[in-house]
């Protein structure tokens, strides 16, 4: 499960969830995150894309514009 988070000034958090088990053979949630600025935010789209919601994407579209518009 992938989670997206925008800040103000168009930088793009993506965190990732995953189950799996430590050394002692216990399920436990594992954490990846990924922080990407509002300039990269294009670059990294297409592969975060499928995992996110309209809204997300919506986001991510008005971060791309803007870049490009600068």
């Amino acid at each position: 499960m992938k989670t997206f988070i925008f800040d103000e000034a168009g930088n793009m958090t993506v965190t990732e969830k995953t189950v799996g088990k430590n050394d002692a053979g216990e399920v436990v949630d594992y954490f990846t995150q990924h922080d990407i600025q509002a300039s990269q935010v294009e670059r990294h789209f297409p592969m975060f894309k499928a995992s996110m919601s309209t809204a997300e994407k919506a986001e991510a579209a008005a971060i791309i514009a803007e870049q490009n518009a600068e």
